[in-house]
């Protein structure tokens, strides 16, 4: 029995000590792919509203994370898009989506592989050459997909459904996005 507790004390001790020495902070980058959806961007332009259909684009995303447990890490990103979109009124058009925000992801199990979910929430405005003035607004949504760790490194497949509101007491009143962006994401732990 004795011996049976000193080993449980031990593998205890050494598990504390394994974890404790993972990474605490992560930084990288994603490019991903929004998605193309019809009417899934929507325009109050005050005399009009319209749904302009989505093309899909590319993005690019940086981020910095920090590991406060060892299944729940939180972190800051800065997000650049360019968006293509067709309609009546503007014609084949794209407009420019500068975003910096907040993120959090849990993952389970502890294992290389795994599965994380989380969520975002992001700050920024858009422009638009047609707009009279760049709308502001917030963003939402949640965060999914399979990781993998290896050495140092961590890569990730995430899908981020979400909702943006932008808004201005100018043209346009209102642009809602709804389309889903998929992410490739690669970051450095240290």
């Amino acid at each position: 029995m004795k011996k049976n507790i000193i080993f449980l004390l031990v593998l205890f001790l050494s598990c504390n000590f394994i974890i404790a020495q993972q990474s605490k902070q992560s930084a990288g980058f994603s490019i991903g792919y929004a998605l193309p959806y019809d009417n899934s961007i929507y325009v109050d332009n005050g005399e009009y509203t319209t749904w302009p259909d989505h093309t899909g684009n590319t993005f690019v995303n940086l981020f910095y994370e920090y590991r406060f447990l060892p299944y729940f890490k939180a972190g800051v990103h800065f997000e650049y898009e360019k968006s293509k979109f067709n309609d009546f009124y503007f014609d084949e058009s794209s407009a420019t989506r500068y975003v910096i925000g907040l993120h959090w992801i849990g993952q389970w199990p502890q294992s290389p592989l795994h599965a994380e979910l989380g969520g975002y929430f992001n700050t920024g405005f858009i422009s638009q050459e047609n707009f009279e003035h760049n709308p502001n607004g917030i963003e939402y949504g949640i965060i999914a997909g399979p990781a993998l760790d290896i050495d140092k490194f961590t890569i990730a497949l995430h899908i981020q459904p979400g909702m943006s509101y932008f808004f201005s007491s100018q043209l346009p009143k209102a642009v809602l996005i709804f389309y889903p962006r998929l992410l490739f994401k690669v970051g450095y732990n240290f």
